[in-house]
């Protein structure tokens, strides 16, 4: 991102000869979830090439993409239930579900969800926040229809994407 807050495509290459995105001052939690999916990496999760405390380096995925039909739409949400069932089987509740935050992977093939300053860490097991995230949009309106637990809140917003997504086929 350049000086004025706009996205800019790196001109530099990983160590497999690829292009990358770089995200400058990752908030300490995104760090934390980065770091910990980087050490256990999921096939519809963005890659990481580098990841320290100044910056993120990570693949860049196709965005916006198009959603044609039925059959896309269904291979979208199919591989968001993986990447969702495995960020809560880790303890991560990513919470701000919205198609800007997938993209296409044309290598791979797959859809595959980014960005994570949103997201926050719970204890799968008791269900509690560990490091809860900013009460932002998502959180809030999960908080407005009276739910409050890290599951519960992640689940009212991946349903209404889900359901956004549903409408338009």
């Amino acid at each position: 991102m350049d000086k004025d807050g706009n996205f800019q495509i790196s001109n530099f290459k990983n160590y497999f000869g690829e292009y990358y995105f770089r995200k400058i001052g990752p908030k300490k939690i995104e760090y934390n979830i980065c770091w910990q999916i980087n050490q256990n990496p999921h096939p519809n999760i963005v890659k990481f090439y580098g990841i320290n405390s100044q910056r993120l380096d990570m693949e860049i995925l196709d965005t916006p993409f198009d959603i044609a039909n039925e059959t896309d739409a269904i291979k979208l949400i199919e591989n968001m239930v993986c990447a969702r069932n495995y960020l809560l089987d880790n303890g991560i509740v990513y919470i701000d579900w919205k198609l800007d935050n997938i993209g296409w992977s044309t290598k791979d093939q797959v859809f595959k969800l980014f960005d994570f300053d949103l997201a926050g860490l719970f204890n799968p097991v008791t269900n509690q926040w560990v490091d809860e995230p900013e009460k932002l949009f998502a959180y809030k309106s999960a908080v407005e229809c009276n739910i409050f637990d890290p599951i519960g809140i992640d689940s009212f917003s991946f349903n209404k994407m889900v359901d956004n997504l549903l409408v338009q086929y």
